[in-house]
């Protein structure tokens, strides 16, 4: 949400395009670690109370990122703000695991990716008009208001499925889980391939931002504009995996997914090649990119979470702690880069690109015991 406001924010704090840069990938760390651990604590603690619990932790932390005036305690409450929403996240997700399975499961992964990538797009349209008519601190404020909304929502309309409530958490249990699923190498690989896609939109919201709006001069409501566009594309490609898993299988719908991302990466570079000045050529790509992860990412999770219906929430967390991690290295790379190289972006696209085609290759699951308490 906060996105347009970024080469702003370097004015505000007067500091550096790095240290903005470490706004976001603050973000992502505690995102990683928090569904790394809140995934598989919710399967012994329940989902409902780890639901509340970091819900109110990113009311918190985004009301508190909204009085802040140090770039370095601003920094981390990023980090802690990570922790609550990559908690939701996760949470969601072990949620529709233990309702559905199957191709309905795919379907659910794929409603759960719409509701984030279309709040992505809103959000950073309302995010592109708070800053040309106020400032970044009412993002925060909006965060805020709009979560303490989803906290209503799960503490009277909130219901759990098969909930056995567990007295006591026990980290031994969460670490043979993880263990397992880790040794069996199955998890991991489609983790890698399927959700290291996203990366290029977060790439393209740190390095890609700054160019528009310092080197093309494009406006905060512009890039609020392009947020639009980005959520049009990935609803076009939800609706295509949707529709198209009635009649065809999860294997294929993964080859095309891949595919179309591995083609975005290569467009990208070619269209940088042709004009770097050009913001129809730098955004393309992503948008295209952006259909094709709305393809393979809901299909990946499916193929990955099907073996651990025992486990669903380390499963969970394993598998967005791998995507979230691959995100964080990405934009850790890009935050290092000079913010004026697009051409260095569109070599970053097209590496991620290709790491998604061949990480996400279609893998059977080995049937090795997994202990589980």
């Amino acid at each position: 949400m906060y996105s347009p406001s970024l080469p702003c924010l370097s004015r505000i704090f007067n500091t550096t395009y790095t240290e903005i840069a470490y706004t976001l990938t603050a973000y992502l760390l505690g995102y990683a670690v928090s569904v790394l651990f809140f995934g598989g604590i919710s399967d012994q603690l329940g989902i409902k109370r780890s639901y509340v619990f970091t819900t109110l932790i990113f009311i918190f932390t985004s009301l508190l990122l909204s009085i802040t005036h140090s770039i370095h305690f601003f920094i981390l409450l990023r980090l802690l703000q990570g922790i609550g929403g990559g908690g939701c996240a996760v949470i969601a997700r072990t949620s529709a695991r233990n309702a559905l399975d199957g191709k309905k499961l795919v379907s659910a992964m794929s409603y759960i990716s719409i509701s984030f990538i279309i709040s992505l797009g809103i959000f950073q349209y309302v995010g592109g008009i708070i800053q040309t008519y106020m400032n970044y601190r009412y993002d925060f404020i909006v965060m805020g208001c709009f979560s303490f909304f989803l906290l209503m929502l799960i503490l009277f309309q909130f219901h759990e499925v098969d909930y056995k409530l567990k007295r006591q958490f026990k980290i031994v249990s969460l670490v043979k889980n993880y263990t397992g699923i880790v040794k069996q190498n199955y998890l991991i690989p489609l983790a890698l391939g399927g959700g290291i896609g996203y990366s290029i939109l977060l790439a393209f919201n740190l390095l890609g931002i700054f160019y528009l709006q310092n080197h093309l001069k494009l406006s905060p409501h512009d890039i609020g504009i392009i947020g639009i566009y980005f959520s049009v594309a990935y609803l076009f490609g939800s609706f295509l995996v949707n529709n198209l898993i009635k009649i065809t299988d999860i294997h294929f719908l993964m080859k095309i997914g891949k595919t179309i991302i591995f083609i975005a990466g290569i467009l990208s570079v070619i269209g940088i090649l042709i004009n770097p000045n050009s913001p129809v050529l730098i955004i393309s790509p992503i948008l295209i990119g952006l259909i094709g992860q709305a393809l393979l990412y809901p299909c990946a999770m499916t193929k990955a979470l099907e073996p651990y219906k025992k486990i669903p929430g380390a499963a969970s967390s394993l598998f967005g702690f791998t995507q979230q991690m691959s995100g964080f290295v990405v934009v850790m790379i890009v935050g290092w880069l000079p913010n004026q190289s697009i051409m260095l972006l569109s070599i970053v696209i097209f590496i991620v690109g290709l790491l998604s085609f061949l990480l996400s290759n279609d893998r059977s699951f080995q049937h090795q015991k997994i202990e589980t308490n």
